[in-house]
């Protein structure tokens, strides 16, 4: 675990140690197609970070993949479990972090795509279908060539992977702008015209420098923030421009884990509504 593993890009060796923490809560056979697909990725230790799933089997699961398992007393949240995943970064020795949704796909090649980036920015994410985006059209693939259609198609993932790396190898990386925020919009409750760069945090990498960004000196995240906003928060104080990965594809089902309901409910930040979606 001390060893340094050795990544090639852009034609020099450079040294990282990765970790990527899955967020977990019930919903194992979207876990198991996340772990399936970082098996072909490059080289990572894997860690599942659990909000009091009732299906015991997501520890099962984390034993059969080799990824280490972290659970809770009782259930603080995704939040709670982001700035849990921030801290074991904080004070580990590892040089890079990958935070994601369990209804996620990998890509082969995407996740060394966004490890290159993190040589040179503190705060990347990959691009997916405008649904796994919330239509963030920064963030989605039909911005860098791909049909929407087919970004939306988990049989085509692979397809969409190399594809984006033919369209945008020679310039990869994109600065994300800050948030425009459209007529007639309903208050938001943070202020997100302040935004530096608002991005979607279904899956995103931090590098070390992050720290100079954190919330305090244990969070990276506002706690209140429990399940929603939690990263347009932490984007209307950032003081450095997130990137977005154009040569890496993430599929993403999108409101798998708490259902669109609960998205719907406007108590996404309400610990009583959070303890009902766990009985």
């Amino acid at each position: 675990m001390n060893s340094r593993r050795v990544y090639i890009h852009t034609g020099t060796v450079s040294r990282m140690k990765v970790l990527i923490a899955i967020t977990t809560l019930n919903q194992n056979y979207y876990t198991k197609q996340c772990l399936e697909s970082l098996k072909f990725n490059c080289d990572v230790d894997v860690e599942i970070w659990d909000d009091c799933s009732k299906e015991e089997d997501v520890k099962d699961l984390a034993q059969k993949y080799g990824a280490k398992f972290y659970t809770k007393k009782k259930p603080g949240g995704l939040t709670d479990s982001w700035n849990r995943i921030y801290r074991r970064f904080k004070e580990s020795d590892y040089d890079a972090c990958f935070i994601t949704n369990n209804d996620v796909i990998i890509a082969q090649k995407s996740l060394n795509e966004m490890i290159k980036a993190l040589h040179y920015f503190p705060l990347v994410v990959p691009v997916s279908s405008l649904k796994g985006v919330g239509g963030m059209k920064i963030q989605s693939a039909s911005s860098y060539g791909i049909p929407d259609r087919d970004a939306s198609n988990p049989y085509l993932i692979e397809s969409v992977q190399n594809k984006l790396l033919i369209k945008n190898s020679e310039d990869p990386y994109i600065k994300i702008p800050p948030f425009v925020i459209p007529p007639n919009c309903p208050k938001h409750p943070i202020d997100i015209s302040k935004c530096i760069g608002r991005f979607h945090g279904f899956f995103f990498g931090i590098n070390r420098d992050i720290f100079s960004q954190e919330y305090d000196n244990l969070h990276l995240f506002d706690p209140k923030y429990i399940n929603v906003g939690n990263e347009d928060e932490l984007s209307a104080r950032l003081t450095i421009i997130p990137r977005a990965v154009k040569t890496a594809f993430v599929f993403h089902y999108k409101a798998i884990t708490l259902g669109s309901g609960y998205y719907s409910s406007r108590k996404v930040n309400d610990r009583n509504s959070l303890e009902r979606y766990h009985q």
